[in-house]
């Protein structure tokens, strides 16, 4: 049985096109955990059966909802080596064989597919770490057509750089490794977190080069490539619903690489960040 967690903060449309668009021969179940107390998702929800919906307080973000969804699924469900569960955002389209895909290909701990914009382009969708010093990160397949990966020699890519967009784990993977930590990571950076703690354990997670996810660009936060002012940037700098959150990069090195690499590193976002948003405006 694959368990797919799914936090949804409102965005009524964005869930049912995911919800739609999920179809396997592969046994599911879907946990909705609705942060936004808005009763139009419940009612949504209620006319998929294999569909469950949790209530949240309206202040879990993206972290804290992952967690109550995998409290429940432990609780309620007798779940064994044998089923796997997968954190997913609910602005994506799955390709109907994307599940069974995925569990015929997990050879590790993790796997997930490519994640492409609406046109077919590779985007940003876990990569490699390959410094500490700035989290500097190898993403080798951003910018490429999907058309184009048929011609890799390897499909299974090594990550611990996590996008749990829709990020599937043997649930034996899962048991053990506190989840995700919201006493640093409310929303954005717990993926990354899990990564990173999953490499230290020996967990190996890849990128599964030949299956994909398709996002919806427009629904996500403000975040490189999407800031349209000098204001946005401002805000997204101290904002925890952003990847240009200062305060998240940072704490990502001090919990895993300690306190004098984090304070490096918090230095190293204030120079680079602004000329990094500044570089995708230009393109833009």
């Amino acid at each position: 049985m694959v368990y797919i967690i799914v936090p949804v903060f409102y965005r009524l449309e964005e869930t049912r096109v995911f919800l739609n668009s999920i179809k396997s021969e592969y046994e599911f179940k879907i946990v909705i955990v609705d942060d936004s107390c808005f009763h139009q998702i419940e009612k949504l929800v209620s006319n998929y059966s294999n569909v469950d919906y949790i209530l949240g307080s309206g202040r879990l973000y993206w972290g804290g909802a992952i967690n109550m969804g995998l409290c429940y699924i432990k609780s309620k469900y007798e779940l064994t080596s044998a089923d796997y569960v997968v954190f997913a955002n609910n602005d994506i389209i799955v390709p109907s064989d994307i599940i069974k895909l995925l569990v015929d290909n997990i050879s590790g701990g993790g796997i997930c597919p490519v994640s492409l914009d609406e046109s077919g382009i590779v985007i940003r969708s876990g990569g490699k770490l390959i410094s500490r010093v700035g989290l500097i990160i190898q993403n080798k397949l951003v910018g490429k057509k999907f058309s184009d990966l048929k011609d890799l020699k390897n499909s299974h890519l090594e990550i611990d750089i996590l996008t749990c967009r829709f990020m599937m784990f043997k649930y034996s993977t899962l048991q053990g490794n506190d989840f995700i930590r919201t006493e640093y990571f409310q929303h954005y950076g717990g993926d990354v977190d899990l990564g990173l703690r999953l490499a230290k354990f020996g967990q190996k997670c890849h990128l599964f080069t030949q299956g994909y996810i398709i996002v919806n660009s427009e629904s996500t936060g403000l975040n490189v490539g999407r800031i349209k002012s000098v204001r946005d940037f401002g805000k997204s700098i101290f904002s925890m619903r952003s990847s240009n959150g200062i305060i998240m990069l940072a704490s990502l090195t001090f919990v895993n690489f300690g306190l004098l690499l984090g304070i490096v590193n918090l230095v190293y976002y204030f120079v680079k960040l602004p000329f990094q948003n500044l570089y995708y405006a230009i393109r833009r």
